[in-house]
């Protein structure tokens, strides 16, 4: 990210304050990062406004161990396609198991050298919104993770089964 133009933009989800908004700025700028490359967004109040907050943005980047989940969906119904890491345990796998159910198994990096050379071509991509997009959207509420009904019944059955055991 180091003088490429690129820009860093983070949601303020905890209502952290301006010492974690400088720890995270003395944190990047100590590696060469240019203070006007982070740009850090103010808590929105209104659902619809803070979704809105992803359309300022060209992908979406996991954190790991622990990726975002909530954030991953929001992401994704919003059509902004997120580059996650593959995990070690239940939680830190969240993020893999969501874009393999959407079908972006290869925005899925394997270690930290995969993530940031993943990081760097989805940079040089070009028409990122065009390739993810709506048609993101559209595959994320047809796959298993927005299936509520079928949710349900494979859940009545497995209480079914354990019932009858």
């Amino acid at each position: 990210m180091k003088n490429s133009g690129s820009k860093l933009i983070l949601k303020d989800s905890l209502k952290g304050g301006e010492d974690i908004k400088n720890n995270v700025l003395d944190k990047f700028t100590s590696h060469g990062v240019k203070e006007e490359q982070i740009i850090f967004l103010e808590r929105q109040k209104d659902r619809l406004e803070h979704l809105k907050l992803y359309n300022k943005a060209d992908v979406a980047l996991d954190t790991f161990p622990y990726p975002g989940v909530t954030t991953t969906y929001e992401a994704i119904l919003m059509g902004l396609p997120v580059l996650t890491m593959k995990g070690f345990n239940f939680n830190s796998r969240c993020g893999e198991s969501i874009n393999i159910n959407v079908g972006m198994s290869e925005l899925i990096a394997n270690d930290d050298e995969d993530y940031m050379q993943k990081a760097l071509d989805l940079k040089k991509e070009k028409n990122l919104n065009e390739k993810y997009g709506i048609n993101l959207r559209n595959k994320a509420l047809a796959s298993p993770l927005f299936d509520t009904e079928q949710f349900t019944k494979d859940i009545e059955n497995l209480l079914i089964k354990i019932n009858y055991k």
